[in-house]
């Protein structure tokens, strides 16, 4: 509450008492109305934490709070709250401000600077050098982009052509150069050393994966391991040599030659010519003729035979048992007790003599007719002695 050289009290019947120090006013009509209006009293607000307040004529209730008191350091009051001490917050900018700050033109005052020969790594707050470091030599090693025309022994790369960078060192200084980069024929760099020097190898199937495409080149050439490089010529066959590789055989030049084994390891052509097949029915092979089939002849006797022959045996005048060319066929002789052609035997002072299975006819003085009982004769034909 506010002390006016007395002191107010509410009380609890909502009304407010006073004492008053008449010594506080001016003058006896000021301390008149103080007390009359003080007599009188004011209702209390219904509403906690109001004061009284003057209006210049009179005391009334505020129809707001009364802040507490308090600082802020390094801040700004943010809130006022009642009976308390205030809200304070450090100024957001953007946020607690509008506008843009203007722009320092200079410290406050001149900061400490590094000693000759030496540059700041950093400068503080109140403009004073950080970090002083001797600076160096001008006619130190330098590598840098362009010629430098305040330096005497930098190496510029500006110098060098676009490309990879190769240092040299000799007894302790390096030289810049530009990599010439490095090869290899027919075969791969497995690996580069320091200097960039390649290790060159052969490509095997352990530095690759998948299936390539080959490249064309001829059969009998040099990129085979196993041939024997020769030229290609009409007509040449391909054959394992004694190396062994592969290698050609040139034809021979003529025509009905066959490719046969020359020994029991060896293949090459033939000197002459191989026959044809076929049979002969009947016949006999008289020749035999490249890639056909052979000639056949009937055997004609005397011209392609020599010594005696029997060309055929037949029966007839009751002969039974033989056949045409039935060489050593067993032939019969069928004797009749009559015969359908008798003989008449005519003789003159003659006796007939009986003997085996003929008899005694007598006197051949006359005609007379011989018959005999049937006889089988075995005989025996035989070819070439007949």
């Amino acid at each position: 509450m506010k002390r006016l050289a007395g002191y107010c009290l509410v009380t609890a019947l909502a009304a407010v008492a006073c004492r008053v120090d008449a010594q506080s006013f001016t003058s006896p009509g000021e301390r008149f109305r103080v007390r009359d209006q003080l007599q009188r009293g004011a209702a209390n607000p219904a509403t906690a934490n109001r004061y009284l307040k003057g209006n210049g004529t009179s005391w009334a209730t505020s129809s707001g709070s009364a802040s507490g008191t308090g600082a802020c350091t390094n801040q700004f009051v943010r809130t006022l709250n009642s009976d308390a001490a205030p809200t304070c917050a450090t100024v957001a900018l953007g946020t607690d401000t509008s506008g843009a700050a203007p722009t320092a033109t200079a410290l406050a005052a001149n900061g400490t600077n590094c000693s000759a020969g030496s540059y700041p790594l950093g400068v503080d707050a109140s403009g004073n050098s950080e970090s002083c470091t001797v600076a160096a030599s001008t006619a130190a090693d330098y590598i840098t982009g362009s010629a430098q025309s305040t330096l005497s022994a930098e190496q510029s790369l500006g110098a060098l052509t676009t490309g990879l960078l190769l240092n040299t060192s000799s007894a302790g200084t390096g030289t810049l150069s530009q990599y010439g980069g490095t090869s290899c024929t027919n075969q791969f760099p497995r690996s580069l050393n320091a200097s960039g020097a390649a290790t060159c190898a052969t490509v095997t199937s352990g530095d690759t994966s998948g299936t390539f495409p080959a490249t064309a080149h001829n059969l009998l050439s040099s990129t085979h391991g196993d041939t024997l490089a020769a030229s290609v010529v009409a007509g040449d066959i391909l054959v394992g040599n004694a190396t062994p590789a592969w290698s050609r055989v040139a034809h021979p030049g003529a025509a009905g030659r066959y490719v046969k084994s020359t020994s029991s390891t060896a293949v090459g052509w033939s000197t002459g010519s191989a026959s044809g097949t076929g049979s002969c029915t009947n016949q006999a092979v008289t020749a035999l003729n490249s890639d056909a089939a052979p000639t056949c002849t009937t055997i004609a006797l005397g011209t392609y035979t020599s010594g005696n022959y029997v060309a055929s045996v037949a029966t007839n005048h009751s002969l039974t048992g033989g056949a045409a060319g039935s060489a050593g066929a067993a032939i019969s002789l069928d004797i009749t007790t009559s015969p359908t052609n008798a003989a008449t035997v005519v003789g003159t002072g003659r006796t007939l003599t009986a003997g085996t299975e003929i008899a005694t006819l007598g006197d051949l003085s006359a005609d007379r007719t011989i018959s005999a009982p049937r006889a089988v004769v075995a005989l025996h034909a035989l070819l070439g002695g007949m």
